[in-house]
């Protein structure tokens, strides 16, 4: 009666199970079976390895019929665990400051740069572990996954020893990851002020002051800037982010402009231009253009005069004040965006065009070429056809540029809104996609979107 045992063999054939049935003989007896019944049975469907006996066992003296009982159990396989790097270093920096307990923010938090020291080891790499094949209750192998190799790490300014395992830079510098590479790159690093003493900095990198910028002075970089202290009324371009634990009393002289986000303790009678978001906690009397965010949120954060502008949209806790000071917020689009964008694509289209003529008329002249090998190949009208072309694809290739920025720029204004968590006082003038209101009355915890060309205010404590 072995055929009427039920043998179930799991996915992957590593357990077997056994289901037996009730039955009785001619003499209406009920039939009892034996360990080697039930072996016998497994062996029948291929099991013959993993027997689990005592539960073979259990399984006929304890009589379970009609139940599943797993009596085969095969070896699982043990994976092979991949090579992998262990990185002595930063390699994702923390770009928001940290809230403290009190509400304020911690610029000290935020790293834009993670320096390295020459001879410091980076990384280490940790070769793979192999895996073990396991066998199924059919006798089969059961191949486990092999630990894989990694690449060595690419990338310039650091050297390696022992077979690739122990990576260290070979300079002081800025540090970064990305991609299986790592870049070390020098840093212009300033223990104190920039002053008349240092001058004014132009520098290919990443700069850190660890100290004040003073009145009057120019600092430019195609890095970051990270300033540990303040900064007075001075010139700051740079073409990632900005950092300024202190902040900025600009004396309504300073002008600082970023290709990057912009981070600042506070901002006080300065012009500030981003195309990334803007963090601070507090914006005082300044001229605010920024292409992405601007968030002022923090315990007691606020936007009082001046104006401020942000593509994606404002959040603040407490705009204007008691005083009802004239602070002016726009939000979305801007009327002279949309201008560009036309512009643009219309001179595009109108580019492509004499592009297409010029190589008509440049193919025409090429056959004559081919057909009179005598012709002149200094022709000058072809020389000024083949600048024109290259020109105007030079031009073409600007524009299509400068559409991807603005394109940009009109997604991110598509959702903007103002919102305040607090409190907004009258003498504010707020505006989303050019649509304009002034507030009359103070007002708690608002928001502001557009929605059909009508500029609405919400309550926040009612939503």
């Amino acid at each position: 009666m072995n055929e009427q045992i039920e043998v179930i063999i799991s996915d992957g054939g590593l357990e077997a199970s056994i289901i037996i049935p009730v039955l009785f003989d001619e003499n209406g007896d009920q039939h009892i079976y034996s360990k080697e019944d039930v072996i016998a049975a497994l062996s029948e469907h291929g099991v013959n390895a993993g027997y689990l006996y005592d539960e073979i066992d259990r399984l006929v003296n304890e009589k379970r019929y009609n139940t599943e009982t797993i009596c085969a159990r095969g070896i699982a396989p043990v994976d092979g665990i991949d090579g992998y790097y262990e990185f002595l270093f930063n390699t994702v920096l923390d770009r928001k400051p940290k809230i403290r307990e009190n509400g304020t923010a911690d610029y000290w938090n935020i790293h834009l740069v993670e320096v390295v020291k020459k001879r410091q080891v980076i990384a280490i790499y940790h070769d793979p572990v192999q895996g073990k094949d396991g066998m199924s209750v059919t006798g089969e192998i059961v191949s486990a996954r092999i630990g894989r190799e990694l690449p060595p790490l690419a990338g310039r300014g650091f050297e390696r020893m022992d077979n690739n395992h122990i990576y260290f830079s070979n300079m002081d510098g800025k540090i970064e990851y990305a991609n299986n590479r790592i870049v070390i790159m020098p840093v212009y690093e300033i223990f104190g002020d920039v002053d008349m003493k240092t001058g004014n900095i132009e520098f290919r990198g990443d700069v850190i002051v660890h100290g004040n910028v003073r009145k009057g002075m120019k600092l430019f970089t195609t890095g970051t800037i990270t300033i540990d202290g303040v900064v007075e009324a001075s010139d700051i371009e740079c073409k990632k982010d900005v950092l300024i634990r202190g902040g900025v009393h600009g004396g309504y002289e300073s002008k600082i402009k970023t290709d990057g986000s912009f981070f600042a303790g506070f901002m006080e009678y300065a012009s500030v231009e981003s195309k990334g978001q803007i963090i601070a906690e507090s914006i005082l009397n300044c001229d605010v253009m920024c292409y992405d965010r601007i968030l002022v949120a923090n315990k007691n954060a606020s936007i009082v005069g001046g104006k401020v502008y942000a593509t994606a949209g404002i959040e603040v806790n407490i705009l204007g004040n008691k005083n009802y000071v004239k602070t002016k917020i726009d939000a979305g689009l801007q009327a002279n965006v949309v201008q560009e964008v036309v512009t643009l694509q219309s001179r595009v289209f109108e580019d492509q065009n004499t592009v297409k003529k010029t190589e008509k008329i440049l193919k025409t002249l090429a056959d004559k070429e081919y057909k009179d090998p005598h012709q002149n190949n200094k022709n000058p009208i072809k020389i000024d056809l083949l600048r024109t072309k290259v020109t105007k694809q030079a031009q073409i290739a600007r524009d299509n540029a400068r559409l991807e920025e603005l394109n940009i720029i009109l997604k991110k204004a598509s959702d903007a809104t103002i919102r305040i968590n607090q409190e907004i006082y009258p003498g504010v003038d707020v505006a989303i996609n050019n649509i304009r209101t002034k507030v009359s009355s103070h007002q708690k915890a608002v928001e502001f979107t557009e929605c059909e060309k009508k500029l609405r205010m919400y309550s926040l404590e009612i939503r």
